[in-house]
């Protein structure tokens, strides 16, 4: 079955700026929040549609739009030019096949990343695109689907007096991408146990399973190192930007996310040389199960060529052999043959090559 999924290719001859979404439709119909809240208060609502009358750039409390389904490109351009975002970065946000990075402008941040959503049925990882705008007391997040993956962010806004509810929404940005990046460290878990998995199938000499999982894992690794390189860059560009939408409380916590994008993009690293060794150790080990082989059908070979010269020659049809009429020809042959035989044993034996 054909997915439905718009290609980056369908963009050639368009101009900058042009509204073309890019990715597999993973939603019937977009959804959309509004939060808002303050220190002491928090509210929650559903809107069917984009609500004109929100003024999301006249807040005096820290509110938050989550758009969950970006195949609507309409709706895209709708909110964007209500708020005064550029069409480039529009073009962006329903192109799902970005790399991450951060913008900086006048009155806003544009930010996109890609999050870890688990594994499809190949065993390969999959990821999802979210688009982050940052103004004055405004966040909105453009996601591709799971309208819940947010939640757990959601629920500490939810407490009073919390850090996030007390602060303004550079935290709650902040916040987001931690998250993100947070659920990379279960991403490589994963991994690290299917690495595991691998080895102990190896020594369960289970060797063709075993190398057709390294090569998905390693393509995974690949995957996810690409992915995570830009996401360091966006982080590091986060923490040096100039701006004033970013508060000099939320710097330090900023520089933590560089120190956890650092630890996973390493953990990522190791995790890819260890499946290069265990490909090395599954290449040596079929390399010496082959020179093992060999090396008994050759003694067996050498054993037995001596044995067939003797048998060439007694098989030979002439009328006038010695030996060839002898009662014992027959009996001594085999004994002859036997000796050599053992005799050849015992001298690979002394030279160690059994």
């Amino acid at each position: 079955m054909k997915k439905n999924k718009s290609l980056k290719s369908l963009k050639t001859g368009l101009s900058p700026g042009s509204v073309i979404f890019v990715g597999e439709r993973k939603l019937e119909f977009p959804e959309i929040k509004f939060i808002e809240y303050d220190e002491n208060n928090f509210s929650e609502n559903k809107l069917q549609d984009f609500d004109d009358q929100l003024n999301l750039t006249h807040r005096t409390s820290p509110c938050w739009l989550v758009v969950t389904g970006i195949h609507d490109t309409s709706l895209l351009t709708s909110i964007c030019s209500k708020i005064g975002i550029s069409t480039l970065i529009t073009e962006d946000i329903a192109d799902t096949k970005r790399r991450s990075k951060v913008e900086f402008y006048d009155d806003y941040i544009f930010i996109t990343i890609k999050s870890f959503v688990g594994f499809n049925g190949n065993d390969e990882i999959n990821f999802e695109q979210h688009s982050l705008i940052l103004g004055k007391n405004l966040l909105i997040s453009f996601s591709e689907s799971r309208p819940d993956y947010f939640k757990p962010i959601i629920d500490r806004i939810r407490v009073p007096k919390s850090r996030l509810s007390t602060s303004d929404a550079d935290y709650l940005c902040y916040a987001l991408i931690d998250f993100i990046i947070d659920n990379y460290f279960s991403a490589l878990e994963k991994l690290d146990d299917k690495m595991d998995d691998i080895e102990e199938n190896m020594l369960a000499n289970k060797n063709q399973s075993s190398l057709t999982e390294i090569k998905k894992l390693k393509r995974n690794l690949i995957i996810f190192h690409r992915m995570l390189w830009p996401v360091r860059e966006l982080v590091h560009n986060l923490d040096i930007g100039e701006t004033s939408l970013i508060n000099k409380s939320s710097i330090p916590f900023i520089r933590d996310l560089y120190d956890h994008s650092i630890e996973a993009l390493e953990a990522t690293e190791t995790l890819r040389d260890m499946a290069a060794t265990v490909i090395d150790v599954y290449l040596s080990t079929s390399s010496f199960k082959m020179n093992e082989i060999m090396k008994v059908l050759t003694i067996i070979s050498t054993i037995f060529m001596p044995l067939t010269f003797i048998a060439g020659v007694y098989g030979m049809n002439f009328e006038v052999m010695p030996e060839l009429k002898w009662h014992f020809g027959y009996f001594a042959v085999l004994i002859l043959m036997s000796l050599i035989s053992i005799a050849m044993l015992f001298y690979f034996k002394k030279k160690r090559w059994l």
